[in-house]
């Protein structure tokens, strides 16, 4: 019996015998859901397991696969151009491979893909993973070994900092929607989510939501200055929440010109959101500019990653895409921003559905809009969308968990599906004929049909404010 299943069938137990041995309305017991969810999450991502339904798509995590295999796999010593692409510095590696213990460090000895706060924790768990692999007596203990060993550690480590942010941003989700009188129990869809599920030990786009969440609800709070810490902490996670933390800082400065809030407000919410979304990348640049440069080149040539355009852009590499991009995003924003300054006060209901679509744009209209990118919504989704909108999130979470869930058995689907529909019989789950882009196509869809339909409800009240002048 797979040994990761036993451990996780007893934690669950565990939690559920906690669950009758504590108050109802305790914090413990109240933890307990987003709790079993990690576990499940983290199960499912457990590296030396054999993965559910023998499907890798419930296996795979960029924490693992996307990451740390590419940089520290053994493999590199026989692969010299691997080795040169990934490493600036390949003899950090290979003192690791002789059993040297050494804490390479990303952006400085290798290529690192993730803005600084998630380096931060990439550091910590990978150090501490190789430290405890390799004793001072470690001469004769061979590199696959080290590298398994060390492989547990960080995901361990990582497991924990995902969980304690999911956790949390359960808490603070629970709190913002008690704050605007909505039904807490909401806050359970967000455990329940089969994406929330998938992809919460997956990457690392939990704690981006978290800080993002956190950061809205200082914001209802009016605390300023500590809302633009959190969510300029955001962007140093997961840089595509910077839509979300510029429009409160409009939606601040709007305030602030009706003089319904100060000047002072103003500052301390700029500053900081400044100062800990651009400071860390600045710090960056400045020990490690190859490292940023190369970070910087990832991202801005990236394909068209299940992205919008791919319905009428069939080449995923087109720089199309990224043209696409920019002219929606930066026209949404343009259109929102107008309607924000005819509005002058908005309600409650277009104070969220701004701060919905402006998380949602730079996500749905991106180049690239992977999978995991739903954790940073949902919250949102929640706080700002009706039931009918939500039961159309709902669906389309669940054509989102399908892309990775198809993604490694594409040519399986095809070879099924070709008994019925003329289709090519290979794997290739980038293409338009994949089973794989068909859920993304339905989830970006439906995902643009929610923003379009919030879109026109800000439209109402500008126009009723209007006839109101």
């Amino acid at each position: 019996m797979d040994p990761g299943l036993v451990l996780l069938s007893l934690a669950l137990l565990m939690l559920v015998l906690m669950a009758h041995v504590f108050e109802a309305n305790s914090l413990i017991k109240r933890l307990l859901p987003p709790a079993a969810v990690a576990l499940i999450s983290i199960y499912l991502h457990l590296p030396n397991t054999q993965p559910l339904l023998n499907n890798f798509g419930f296996k795979y995590s960029d924490l693992i696969y996307g990451v740390y295999h590419p940089r520290f796999s053994y493999d590199l010593l026989s692969n010299y151009d691997e080795l040169t692409k990934f490493w600036f510095n390949p003899n950090a590696y290979l003192s690791l491979v002789y059993g040297n213990f050494t804490c390479p460090l990303p952006y400085i000895d290798y290529v690192f893909e993730y803005p600084p706060v998630i380096a931060l924790l990439w550091i910590i768990s990978t150090c501490a993973g190789f430290r405890l692999s390799i004793p001072k007596d470690s001469a004769l203990i061979p590199y696959p070994t080290i590298y398994n060993n060390a492989l547990i550690t960080h995901y361990l480590l990582q497991s924990l900092f995902l969980t304690t942010a999911f956790v949390l941003s359960y808490v603070y989700l629970g709190k913002i929607l008690t704050l605007l009188g909505k039904s807490p129990k909401r806050v359970l869809i967000y455990v329940l989510l089969p994406s929330t599920i998938i992809f919460l030990a997956y990457n690392w786009d939990v704690i981006a939501a978290l800080l993002s969440i956190v950061g809205f609800y200082l914001f209802l709070r009016r605390k300023y200055t500590l809302s633009g810490m959190f969510l300029g902490l955001s962007v140093s996670t997961k840089v595509l929440t910077i839509g979300l933390t510029s429009w409160l800082g409009f939606e601040l400065l709007n305030r602030v010109l009706r003089r319904e809030e100060t000047l002072k407000n103003l500052i301390g919410y700029l500053v900081t959101a400044a100062s800990t979304a651009l400071l860390p990348f600045m710090v960056v640049y400045l020990i490690a500019p190859q490292g940023f440069l190369r970070f910087i080149e990832h991202h801005t040539s990236w394909y068209c990653e299940n992205c919008l355009y791919m319905i009428f852009i069939h080449d995923i590499s087109s720089p199309n895409h990224r043209i696409f991009y920019a002219v929606f995003t930066l026209s949404i924003f343009i259109v929102l921003i107008v309607f924000r300054l005819i509005i002058g006060k908005p309600s409650e209901s277009s104070l969220l559905n701004f701060a919905f679509t402006s998380l949602t744009t730079p996500i749905l209209f991106n180049y690239v809009f992977s999978p995991q990118m739903f954790l940073m919504i949902t919250p949102f989704s929640l706080i700002a969308l009706d039931k009918v909108n939500l039961m159309l999130y709902v669906i389309s979470d669940l054509a989102n968990s399908g892309v990775i869930l198809t993604f490694f058995i594409d040519e399986t689907l095809r070879a099924y599906l070709s008994r019925y529909i003329p289709l090519p019989v290979k794997y290739d789950p980038w293409s338009i004929d994949s089973p794989t882009q068909w859920l993304a196509i339905a989830r970006n869809l439906i995902l643009l049909w929610i923003v379009v339909v919030v879109f026109f409800q800000i439209c109402k009240e500008v126009f009723s404010r209007r006839f109101e002048r």
